[in-house]
Formats: C-alpha cells, structure tokens, sequence
C-alpha cells in the first residue's frame, strides 16, 4: 500500500519536487540539494513552524477531499502510486478510478498565489506537480483545488494538458533518477 510506496520516495522524483528538479521559479527547495539530500538519506530538520504549514495543510487536504467530493459528485481517495519508466513517484490528493479524476488540493495565505486562483489560474510550481501526476495516473480530467486561508473560498481549477512541459517532466525525471542512482 501507501505506506510502502511512501517508503520509496528516496528512488524516484517525486510529483512535489519536480518544480525544484526542472528548476521553476518559486519552487521549494532546490535540485542540487535535493539530489544530495536523497544520496545521503539526510534530510534537514523542518522547523517547528514548517512543520506546522505542513500539518496546516494536511489537514485542509481531508477538507477539500469532502468538498470536491460534494462540488463533483463523486467519492475520490488518496493515492501514491509510481512511473517506473518515467522514474515519478506521485502522491496524488484526490482519485477517482471509476472516472479517473485526479485533484491536488492546496491551501495558502500568500496573495501571490491567491490572486491566480481567483482567476481560475494555477501558480506554476503547483502546475508543474499537477502535470507530473498526470504523467504517472493518466486521468481523463486533472483539478487543482485551492483553499483562501484568508476567507475559507474554495477554488476549483481544471489543469489542461501540456504535451510540451510533461515531456520536459518526463526528460528532467529520467534524468534525475539516473543521477540519483550513479551517485
């Protein structure tokens, strides 16, 4: 299951890091410290506010699963699954097999990325994570579902495909992995 799964995140690129590993502006993190964090198995402590975001947002993420599940009809659960080929490992939020719905949820306080939400457009780090699960679940229709922690508004935005940055994700993935594992 997940737990397993989760397990092997230090082999793969994974959804949330690929905005580091292609390098986007605004990603968290960077991939040269990604890349040696996964080498050596050292990850730096996440301070006690981190952490909090962290949690913050774990806890939006159920919220959200209720209410898309509510706005879209349609029951959705957690998964992870892998791309070996692509070298992706993917945490995906919301799943619906049946109709292969994918939605990543997310929740903020910066206007930065508020403001794109409120006009239905996806900041780019979030795009690039969104893409990358596509790459790996190959939905029928992929969603970003974005929390206004300012005013509890909820967005809901559809993520188009772009055949051009997932083959750069696909390319960028490989690459990494192939890094990772020639040390």
């Amino acid at each position: 299951g997940v737990v397993e799964r989760l397990a092997q995140r230090p082999k793969w690129a994974t959804a949330s890091e690929l905005p580091a590993i292609i390098r986007i502006k605004g990603a968290y993190g960077n991939r040269t410290k990604l890349l040696e964090s996964k080498r050596t198995g050292i990850d730096k402590p996440v301070p006690p506010t981190t952490q909090a975001i962290f949690d913050r947002g774990h806890a939006v993420e159920v919220e959200l699963r209720a209410w898309c599940e509510a706005k879209l009809g349609m029951r959705f659960e957690p998964v992870v699954t892998v791309d070996e080929k692509a070298g992706i490992l993917a945490s995906i939020d919301c799943w619906n097999a049946e109709f292969r719905v994918l939605v990543e949820t997310k929740n903020s306080t910066a206007e930065s990325k508020l403001v794109l939400a409120r006009n239905y457009e996806v900041w780019e780090p979030y795009r690039v994570q969104v893409m990358a699960q596509m790459l790996v679940a190959k939905p029928e229709v992929a969603f970003l579902c974005m929390r206004d922690d300012v005013t509890g508004e909820n967005y809901l935005i559809p993520v188009e495909e772009d055949k051009k940055l997932l083959a750069q994700i696909r390319r960028e993935a490989k690459k990494f992995v192939k890094e990772l594992k020639n040390g």
